[in-house]
Order: structure tokens, then sequence, then C-alpha cells
């Protein structure tokens, strides 16, 4: 057989300079000659192609390609590398095909052959272990398909993105971060997203769950539905946003056609992130627009910023269309359209010939459409409760005036609907997450149902992102049940006094103080309340006697908080109270207290964890954290726990492992930060950098931008001597200080510590001047000081700091794991204050390196 004749159908074979990759048979093909080469080296060809011609980070690479054991060593991919090398031919010192990059990666130097231009893949193809079925869709973002996941045996929707977006790079990064995010979301009324990936001929697609009940579209295209049905797909809407939101994720192209309905009528909010997908990219179609302009609110239409509010308009237009069947801004033509929304007043809701709006339902809708995003709604979680409030006349349909036929007609109408609403709630359970997923079942739970949601929740996951969610949601559901109740008001004020802890804002301790004093109001012996007032105090930092006494009293009403989950809290602030002022004894008896307490005593063994490991009892503080990561293990504040832990005792390529556990199981980008801080103790430069450099990207597509991977990565290279190198990084750290809202005091520390690596010593004195004069001002503090005398070679003040931040408790190799003390790691009198245990070993580079300064 000629090698012209061979076939290239295969839609997993691609074409590399002059060889052909056949993925399936492992082997590399070219005209008179075929070299087979290992599974593991092709997969990795595959992975370096699929990204072509960007470089390639080792991480990545272990993340693709060895993902059943991806902790392996940088042996492992150069032996794939150069088993690639061999079989093409190829030299590592003037590459054809595969070139090093130092301290970055690899990636591909010759063409790969991806046939962009051809038409996406058609009915009855194989991509990867689904088979493609009929086409059930097509438009501005590329075509869906049904198909079917032959591993699962599901049917699922494959949409492709279309070709002049795929052959924008930056449009494929967004597209794959924007459907990670949609994967992340977890809402009975968000479609579930199962995987994203690209076949080798370059289409991107994503799996999605199959929805076989239409779109709202194909709902509306046969009229407006009853009443009551309206408005319960609105509730549905708005719940879904509401999660989403809750995520900081915003729609922006909330329109029939993107809102699914399943086989029992539930509503799915479908397509995240591609309206900002298809907006962001540099594409030009002739005659094409960005989204459906009838839908877009007054600031999208101008092309303005938009937030969380643009959907909640959107929900106003659907609610319009869904109660009237026409479209609240009409035009002719675009432009047209766009006009209308930003200068009239939306038609009329009223339609004698059809049927009569309640006047409460008018005024939901116009106020969701009001031009000034300040005078709609300002949350969907508000927008829920005015659908609460909605008088019952506004979810039943009024008998119309008129003759018999038209009264029969409704009456019609009215039991059809009672009868869709009598099987809707009888159903049969569709799976074991039902109750979850079932919103009318969940308006049937009780406040306590969501509050054991809520605690299984945050005890099995911890503090992750998306954890931290959905235990707000199952909260305020169980408020929304149960306004007046000391025990929904009690856990509120802990988790809300937990969110400050985590210093994830001052907002949370407004919140945390406003439900642990409704919660007292409701009941004077309320020991959570007093509990979560003991650990704000004890966070402020300025009132450590207010927080013993706070502490004290929630740990003497314990008896009153039976089996509510929150037992330990109290004991818990009394021992960090403790704790924090030396105080071990009455420390450890406070944790122990509260694990015999009552629920699962988790926080307190973590914190009796460490305070064993602190007084040296090293070995059963790592006993502790091991079972604490067995039976907890996906709970990443566990896993975080004990990876600190084993930094501590310097484990770590341990810790690197239990840190992208971690990672992997939540998706965390702050534990890349951990997993490359773990190389950075291990002066693996090139793998630390890889990881901040990751962190950098997922933070940026969470929308959270943190200085801190930026900092990391130009400490890096001030460990290696190379200023240069590190100043950009520098730089760039202080941008992302400066465009944070609410540095607080450990921020701002940072930041003062940042400007001095830049040489800007008098500022950054300023600034701790300024910290060490308020009130707010932390024992953290010190450590923070120390790093900015280090910098300014000020060593007696170095000294001073560093010895003041250890008697207060501080980690010893907090004083290490900053490029700050790298020409002090040597110095003997330094050492003799961090780390007296270990012999001196003298880094002459180092020292030599200080010395001429």
């Amino acid at each position: 057989m000629s090698f012209d004749s061979v076939s290239r159908s295969d839609p997993s074979d691609f074409k590399l300079g002059e060889w052909w990759v056949r993925v399936h048979r492992r082997e590399l093909e070219r005209p008179g000659e075929t070299v087979s080469v290992e599974a593991r080296s092709l997969d990795v060809l595959v992975c370096l192609a699929r990204h072509a011609p960007a470089v390639v980070p080792k991480q990545r690479l272990l993340e693709e390609v060895w993902t059943d054991s991806p902790y392996v060593g940088d042996d492992v991919i150069s032996h794939a590398i150069w088993d690639l090398r061999r079989a093409l031919g190829d030299s590592a010192k003037q590459p054809d095909y595969i070139q090093t990059v130092p301290r970055k990666g690899y990636r591909l130097v010759a063409e790969v052959l991806r046939p962009q231009g051809a038409a996406l893949p058609v009915e009855g193809a194989r991509i990867g272990h689904y088979d493609l079925g009929s086409e059930l869709g097509r438009g501005s973002m590329g075509v869906v398909f049904g198909a079917t996941d032959r591993r699962l045996g599901r049917r699922v929707a494959v949409k492709f993105l279309a070709p002049e977006l795929t052959r924008d790079p930056k449009a494929c990064r967004r597209f794959e971060r924007e459907a990670r995010l949609a994967a992340s979301l977890d809402h009975p009324n968000l479609g579930t997203v199962h995987e994203v990936g690209e076949t080798t001929q370059g289409y991107k697609y994503l799996v999605s769950a199959f929805y076989g009940g239409g779109s709202l579209k194909d709902l509306l295209a046969a009229g407006p539905p009853p009443l009551e049905e309206a408005v319960r797909l609105v509730r549905q809407l708005v719940a879904g946003l509401g999660a989403a939101h809750r995520r900081d994720v915003v729609h922006r192209d909330i329109k029939p056609a993107n809102l699914l309905l399943d086989e029992h009528g539930t509503l799915k909010i479908c397509d995240f992130g591609i309206a900002k997908l298809l907006g962001g990219t540099d594409l030009t179609q002739t005659g094409s627009t960005l989204g459906t302009p009838a839908y877009k609110s007054p600031e999208q239409a101008l092309g303005h910023g938009v937030d969380h509010r643009t959907d909640l308009w959107s929900v106003g237009v659907v609610c319009f269309e869904l109660l009237t069947g026409r479209r609240p801004f009409e035009g002719d033509f675009e432009q047209a359209v766009v006009q209308s929304i930003l200068s009239e007043q939306p038609r009329d809701l009223e339609d004698p010939e059809r049927r009569r709006i309640p006047d409460d339902l008018k005024s939901f809708v116009l106020k969701a459409l009001a031009k000034d995003p300040t005078e709609r709604f300002q949350t969907a979680e508000g927008m829920e409760l005015a659908l609460e409030a909605l008088g019952s006349e506004s979810v039943k349909v009024p008998r119309p005036s008129g003759g018999s036929q038209t009264a029969q007609a409704a009456a019609g109408i009215l039991a059809a609907a009672v009868l869709f609403l009598v099987l809707w709630t009888q159903r049969p359970p569709t799976g074991p997450e039902t109750e979850r997923q079932d919103l009318a079942s969940a308006r049937s739970r009780s406040a306590s149902s969501f509050l054991q949601e809520a605690r299984s929740t945050w005890l099995q996951k911890g503090n992750a992102t998306q954890a931290l969610a959905e235990v707000e949601e199952d909260l305020q559901r169980a408020l929304e049940k149960a306004p007046d109740s000391s025990e929904v008001h009690a856990h509120l004020s802990i988790f809300y006094a937990s969110r400050y802890a985590l210093r994830h804002g001052r907002r949370f301790r407004r919140r945390a103080l406003d439900h642990a004093e409704s919660a007292r109001q409701a009941d004077e012996t309320c020991a959570a309340a007093f509990a979560a007032r003991a650990w704000v105090a004890w966070m402020d930092g300025d009132r450590p006697s207010e927080a013993l006494e706070l502490a004290h009293r929630a740990v003497g009403l314990e008896p009153t908080c039976d089996e509510d989950g929150l037992c330990e809290f109290g004991y818990y602030v009394l021992g960090n109270a403790y704790h924090q002022n030396k105080q071990l004894e009455n420390a450890r008896k406070a944790y122990l207290d509260g694990i015999q307490a009552g629920g699962s005593g988790l926080w307190c063994r973590l914190k009796l964890a460490q305070l064993l490991e602190g007084e040296g009892e090293v070995e059963e503080a790592g006993l502790m954290y091991s079972k604490l990561a067995k039976d907890w293990s996906e709970n990443i504040t566990v896993l975080n726990q004990y990876a600190s832990s084993l930094d501590a005792r310097e484990q770590y390529k341990r810790s690197g492992e239990i840190y992208h556990q971690a990672y992997r199981v939540s998706g965390e980008p702050i534990l890349l930060i951990n997993f490359g801080n773990s190389h950075y103790m291990l002066r693996e430069w090139d793998s630390a950098r890889e990881a901040y450099h990751l962190a950098i990207e997922e933070l940026e597509v969470a929308g959270n931008p943190t200085p801190t991977p930026f900092v990391s990565i130009g400490d890096t290279f001030l460990e290696e001597g190379n200023l240069s190198e590190a100043s950009p990084y520098f730089q760039s750290a202080l941008k992302v200080f400066d465009q944070l809202e609410d540095l607080g005091v450990e921020r701002r520390a940072q930041r003062a510590v940042c400007l001095a690596k830049l040489d800007r010593f008098e500022e950054a004195d300023q600034e701790m001047a300024a910290l060490r004069a308020s009130r707010t001002a932390f024992s953290e503090l010190l450590k923070y000081e120390a790093r900015l005398h280090a910098l300014k070679s000020d060593k007696e003040a170095l000294l001073d700091a560093a010895a003041r931040w250890i008697d207060r408790g501080g980690n010893p190799s907090e004083l290490e794991d900053d490029a700050a003390f790298r020409w002090y790691r040597s110095d003997p009198e330094y050492r003799s204050i961090v780390r007296p245990d270990l012999p001196l070993v003298v880094d002459v580079e180092a020292a030599e390196a200080h010395a001429g300064l």
C-alpha cells in the first residue's frame, strides 16, 4: 500500500512535519518508514501537539498524561522525550521536532497539521469514548450533537467550538477555562458539564448532560405557558442564577434558547461563559451578532462592564415573554431593538385577549427591567424573595370575564396545570441526589434538613470555595424556612465567623455579629452566638480578654446546644485564646472537651494536633494528622493542615503530594501556590515556578487575582541571584495589590515587603509604621517586619523581630521560606534564633554575595 493511499480519516491521526502520527496504532509513519513508540511517549507527543506551538510545562504534561499517577519524577518525562527524539530522528541541540525550553518545558517546532478549515465532525463520528448522533442545533458558538457515552451508557450532548473560534488561541483558552468553571457549579437548575476536551485535529468540545425536554424557546413557539407554570420556571431560573452568582459567575447570555428542560420539566441553565467567550475574541464576522439583542441589558448593549445584575435584567425579559408570548422590546432590525432597550419603556404586559397579569407580578417584571442597574433587584436572592412574596392571585390563572367557551377553556388550562403540578410533586425519585436536585422537593424541605445538608458539606469538604458556597446556600434556604430560629442564626453566625477567620473580608465579620445577635435575641442561652462573638473578638486581635470571656460563656452554655453540631466551637475558640497566650494545658483541655462535646469534633482535633506538634509531640501529631487525612480525604482544610505539618517537619516531597491531592479534589488554585512552595523549599525553582504560573492562570479564571504567586516567582529568581528576572514579577504583584479593594493588615504588610524587594524602602517603612500604629496590628506583623529588616540589611532589628516572632509561637520555617532571608541562613546568630536544633551549614555563595552588597 502506498503512503498516499493510507487512510487519513481517523480523527485521532495528525501530521507532524513529514510524519503522520497514528495514535491508535502507537506508530509514527512517513513514506517508506514506520516506527513504533511507547504508549506514554506517544501520549506526550499528543499533548505537545494539542498545545502547539505553545510551551508545555512539565506540570501540565504530568496532569494530562500521567493522570493515573501524577506525582512522577522529571526522569520519567525525560525518558518519554528521549524516546520520541529517537523515533523522529531528532536532535536535542538542533531540534527539528521537539525543543527543550530551559526551566519552562517543551514545545513542538515542526508544523502540526490540524485541518481546521474542514467541516466540523458529523453524525456517526467517534470522539474519544463518545459516538456522535444527530445534530441538535447550530449557532455562533458551533454545533451541538446528541451522543452516546460508551463507557457509562448514557445520552450526552457534545458541543464543538466553531472553526473560526478554534483558530483563535485566546478563545480556545477561554473556552477551556469557562467550561471548567461551569463544571464546578453544582445546583439542580444549572446544566451539568461532564468533560471538556479537544480532538487531535484541534476541535475543542464540551460534553454536558442531555436534557430531553427541549428549551424554553421550543416551549414558547407553542405560545406562553399557563401562568403558574411561567412563575415556576422563573423561580427555577432565579434559583440557578443565585447559585452561580454566589460563585461570582455571571452568565451574560440568558435567553430561552439557553434554558433547557429535562424530562421532568426542571429548568437547566446552560452555556455559561459562551457570551463572554464570543464577546472576548478578536474575531469579526460579517452580519453576525454576539448574543441575542432582545435579552441584553442596557449596559450590555452599550458595551459597558457588566455584573450579576445584567443576568437579572435578562430574567425580566424571559419572564415577560413567558407571561405574554412577546418580548418587551422589539424592532425590525438589531439596532432598533437596542435603541428600544436604551430609550423606551417595555411594552404593556396587559393583553386582554389572552389573560390578565396580576399587579404584583407586573411590578416584579418592571423592577427587573429597570434601565438603571441600581433600581433593579440587586441580588438573585432578593428576586427569589420577591417571587415567594407574590400574592395567591399571581400563581393562579384568573377566570376571565366572557362567554362560557372562554370560561371552559380557562378551566381546562387550570385543570391541566393542576394535574401537571400534582404529577410533578408526586413523581418517583430519579437518583441518589434527587432531594437536592429536585426544586419541588426543596420547597417542601424543613429548615433542619437544610441545616443538616450544610453541616455535612462543611465537614466533608472543608473550606473549599465551592463547598462554602453550597453551605451558605443551604443555610440561607434554612433561614427562609425559619427566619426566627435561633438554631439557624447560630449556624450562620458560626459560618460567617469562620469566613472572617479565613480573612475572606470584613463583611463577614458584620454578618457573623448580626446573626449572633439574632440568635441571642431568639434564645438567651444560645451557646453558638457567644462562640461566634468570641471568634470575631479573637480574630480582631485587640480584645483578647473579651474573646476569652465570651468563649467561657459559650462553654458554660454548652449543655443547651444538644446535637446541633455547634457544640465544639466554644471550646475551639477558648482553646485558641489559651493557645495564643501560651496557656497550653488549658488549651489542650479545651480542645479535648470540644472533641467530647458532640458532633464530629473535627475542628478541635485539628487544633489539638497543631498544639501537640508545637509541643514537640511530633509523632503523636503526625499520627493524628494522618488519620484525619484518611477519614476526611476530601476535606481540603484537613489536607492543607496535614501538608503544612509536613512542611514544618521539612517533609516537603510528601507535603507536595498532599497539596496536589487537595488540589485535585477541590480545584482550589490557592493549593497550587502551596504545591509550588513545597518545591520552593526543595530548591526546585523550575517546578516551583511552573506551579505558581498555573496558579496565576487559575486565579485569573476564577476572577480572584492574588499577588502571592507573582511575589513567589520573583523570590525564586531572587534566590538564584537574578534580580533582573525577579523585578518584573514584584512589579506585577504591586499592580495586583493596588487593584484589591480591601487589602487588610496582612496584605498591606505583604505589600510593604514587596516594595522593599524593589528597593523602595522609604515607602515600605511608611506602610509598616502605619500598620504598627493601627489598632488592628497583630502578632504576625513581626514576621513581615523581620523580612523588611532583612532586606534593609539591619541585622540587629532582624534578630529582635525574629526572636519576638518565635517567642509568640510563630513557625520558624516561615523565616526560611522567603528570599528576604537568603543572606542570613548561614549567619550563626540568626540560626541560633531560628534553627538552634540544626548544625550550621554555610552557604558560601550567599554569604559572599551579601558581603558584596
